[in-house]
């Protein structure tokens, strides 16, 4: 295969962030990197929503589904507020919200062998 055949191919980014100001280099980084090889972004976010040992199934579920909603939406804002600073909107973007007391072991687990 050619050195501009395989620029050509769509890769896959995963881009975990911790919506940290210093994660967002790495945000840039890979918006920048879209820009100049066909890519499609993962922006990744691992949660651990902790159950307390006094809460119900039923309380604790309707706990974890409005976290779960509020930090889709960080993580969509973050990634919107830093692309917007580069004046660059990303395309063939998606962001994924992970459940894990490991963010190591989450991104591991998340990415096909």
């Amino acid at each position: 295969m050619t050195a501009s055949k395989k620029k050509s191919e769509r890769i896959r980014i995963l881009v975990p962030t911790d919506l940290s100001p210093a994660s967002r280099a790495g945000v840039r980084y890979a918006i920048q990197w879209s820009l100049h090889q066909p890519a499609d972004l993962v922006f990744c976010y691992v949660v651990n929503i902790l159950k307390p040992p006094s809460w119900s199934d039923n309380r604790y579920n309707a706990y974890a589904k409005s976290m779960r909603a509020r930090y889709m939406r960080e993580l969509r804002r973050f990634v919107t507020l830093t692309s917007n600073r580069m004046g660059v909107h990303p395309r063939n973007a998606s962001h994924v919200l992970l459940e894990s007391i490991s963010v190591d072991i989450a991104l591991v687990d998340y990415c096909p062998s």
